[in-house]
């Protein structure tokens, strides 16, 4: 693989993702962070997404934006990177980086590995015009520990804004969690003895009370269709991130 991307797999990514880019003709792209889809430490994540842009930047064909623009961005207008996959926040990157695409992604643990997921979004339609997946070595990734102060400042950063980032993740699985905790309600589940209740996290009252009203009216009906696989993973990955986020920022004191 070539040497220049400094892990061996995030080379072949970049190349599939460009010509992904080239036949949605989409010219300029940002690239997120990416983010743990399990309990990986999520400091691989920035080194996953700035290799991704030098391999795209080295294969030619897109545009990308540079690192320290897009964190300004996302730090002004208080994104995290989750929020940013949303309707509201692609049109705020699209519009303000003048890009077509995102590049986001997740990675997770296997082994000595780790299994990265990248998707390349069209900003317009929100669409995913490409998914693909690939191992990449840890070791080539592993940065050197940062300075106990530093540590301290990226926690107080990482927990800038973590009530609207919490409810906005929240925001966009509601749905998919009415119906699933109608559905287990129906089957004999009892709320009371759960150790999270649901919508516990959310900061938002009016969400929280919609989220209440929407598992009321999935549970009035006859028919509660469970979650599709696809569907089952989506919640419980970005719900499980929304908890992580709450319990580690707000419960114990943060913002």
């Amino acid at each position: 693989m070539p040497g220049w991307v400094g892990a061996a797999g995030l080379g072949a990514l970049a190349r599939d993702l460009s010509s992904a880019a080239q036949g949605a003709h989409i010219a300029r792209v940002a690239v997120l962070p990416f983010v743990p889809s399990d309990d990986t430490s999520g400091g691989y994540g920035r080194s996953i997404s700035e290799r991704i842009i030098i391999g795209l930047v080295r294969t030619g064909g897109v545009q990308t934006v540079e690192r320290s623009m897009l964190d300004k961005l996302l730090a002004e207008q208080g994104l995290s990177a989750e929020a940013a996959y949303s309707s509201s926040g692609r049109w705020t990157l699209g519009r303000t980086l003048s890009v077509e695409g995102l590049v986001v992604g997740s990675y997770m643990s296997r082994g000595r590995d780790l299994v990265v997921q990248a998707r390349l979004i069209e900003v317009e339609t929100g669409l995913v015009r490409a998914a693909y997946e690939q191992p990449v070595p840890r070791s080539g990734l592993r940065s050197a520990p940062r300075p106990a102060e530093d540590l301290r400042d990226a926690v107080a950063e990482y927990c800038v804004g973590a009530r609207e980032q919490v409810d906005s993740i929240e925001r966009g699985i509601l749905e998919l969690k009415a119906r699933y905790w109608a559905r287990q309600l129906r089957q004999g589940a009892v709320l009371s003895e759960l150790r999270v209740f649901p919508g516990s996290d959310i900061s938002d009252l009016d969400l929280r009370q919609t989220l209440y009203d929407r598992m009321n009216d999935w549970h009035s009906r006859r028919d509660i269709p469970g979650l599709s696989p696809e569907e089952m993973q989506k919640m419980s990955t970005l719900d499980r991130r929304a908890y992580l986020l709450y319990r580690g920022c707000i419960q114990n004191g943060g913002s």
